[in-house]
């Protein structure tokens, strides 16, 4: 899988399973952004880890006066 869009990822890094915010500010630079650090990397070079897949949230509003 392959970075496409803005968003929240399943990356397999550093031998774990993390989730980390990917971003394309600039053409030559792919942002990762977790809960404790930031890595900038070069988005034409081989990354240094493996998409797994992109997470997407679904909600659905309910009456609460139950």
């Amino acid at each position: 899988s392959h970075f496409r869009q803005e968003g929240l990822y399943l990356l397999e890094w550093r031998h774990a399973l993390t989730i980390q915010r990917l971003s394309l500010p600039e053409p030559e630079t792919l942002h990762i952004a977790g809960h404790a650090h930031h890595t900038s990397v070069d988005p034409n070079k081989p990354l240094p880890f493996r998409i797994m897949g992109r997470l997407q949230a679904r909600w659905q509003q309910r009456d609460v006066s139950d």
